[in-house]
């Protein structure tokens, strides 16, 4: 899986998950990371740097999706479940 499919899959998953994804060009937060996960108003919202590469944006996704409880008896495609947990330190 491409850089680009993985990423699209990736925030198709985030907002299955019911996290809304903002892409906003420029660094999030503390500008460390392509991501950056908060919570406005109860909801989950992830800011993703749209200026990153597609592969830095996808493993900032999988970042804010791993160790999350909802993914862990869900099937997901191989090339992702290992994206999620690479980027989770598994």
């Amino acid at each position: 899986m491409d850089g680009g499919a993985q990423l699209d899959a990736l925030i198709a998953l985030a907002e299955s998950l019911e996290i809304t994804v903002r892409c906003i060009a420029g660094r999030p937060g503390d500008g460390a990371s392509a991501a950056d996960l908060v919570r406005l108003n109860g909801k989950s919202v992830l800011f993703l740097d749209s200026t990153a590469p597609p592969a830095e944006q996808a493993t900032a996704v999988a970042k804010a999706l791993a160790g999350r409880p909802e993914l862990q008896d869900r099937f997901l495609p191989p090339a992702l479940r290992e994206a999620i947990d690479r980027a989770g330190g598994r």
